[in-house]
């Protein structure tokens, strides 16, 4: 899917923060033992979509939003689908995969956004901080 407006990438962080979460949420009614691990993941991702939509909200205007464009900017996370027996080390392995996938994503979105709109990027920035370490929790698994 090509994204062609800053408003285009704000729509497509908030599906992927949203299908996130419910990939989580999913993993935490199959797997008991990290239950509380995937739903802490979960909230994480509902709270960085309602914050990234906020700020973008807050400081871009409608003939901004409609005004910026993006030349060849595809948008390629695909949240994964776990099978009825997918194990545990296979949930946990999409998982890492997705929030590497995201986070490369991000990345792409800050530099992006950077020069015309250095708020909706500062905001993205931070959430790509906080990534790592839901990898590394992901990984001590």
């Amino acid at each position: 899917m090509e994204l062609n407006t800053a408003a285009a990438v704000i729509d497509y962080i908030s599906e992927i923060e949203k299908d996130s979460a419910e990939f989580y949420e999913n993993c935490a009614e199959r797997y008991n033992r990290l239950r509380d691990t995937f739903r802490s993941l979960a909230k994480e991702h509902v709270k960085i979509g309602k914050r990234v939509r906020m700020d973008y909200y807050s400081v871009v205007t409608d003939a901004l939003g409609a005004g910026f464009g993006f030349q060849e900017f595809e948008a390629k996370v695909g949240i994964p689908a776990l099978n009825d027996d997918a194990s545990f080390s296979d949930a946990v392995e999409k998982a890492v995969k997705l929030e590497n996938d995201i986070q490369q994503f991000y990345l792409k979105v800050i530099f992006a956004l950077k020069p015309l709109m250095p708020d909706i990027s500062r905001s993205v920035e931070r959430v790509t901080k906080s990534m790592p370490l839901r990898v590394d929790r992901l990984n001590r698994i």
